[in-house]
């Protein structure tokens, strides 16, 4: 779900980011065409969007930016379905 902001949060959101240390790309959302911020942490983020951008330059690359997203996905869903069978087990009488 993509929460879009009005123009003057948009504007809020940016002056933010910039105070924060960010600072503004020459790069452009694929999404929304807003610029684009470099974080300090070295993500790019769309200020509109309110999201994260990968900049993928090579097919090869699809399949690299995608999966730690996934993979932290994956060991969220994990966490939660191990901690819903250790409940199973041990409220089971019959074993």
């Amino acid at each position: 779900m993509v929460i879009r902001l009005s123009d003057n949060d948009n504007l809020r959101s940016m002056a933010n980011l910039l105070r924060s240390g960010a600072t503004l790309t020459s790069l452009s959302c694929p999404v929304c065409a807003s610029p684009l911020f470099k974080m300090k942490s070295g993500e790019l983020w769309c200020a509109h969007c309110q999201k994260r951008v990968v900049v993928v330059r090579e097919n090869g690359e699809i399949t690299e930016a995608l999966a730690a997203p996934l993979l932290n996905a994956l060991e969220s869903t994990l966490i939660t379905k191990i901690g819903e069978l250790n409940e199973k087990i041990r409220d089971e009488k019959e074993i």
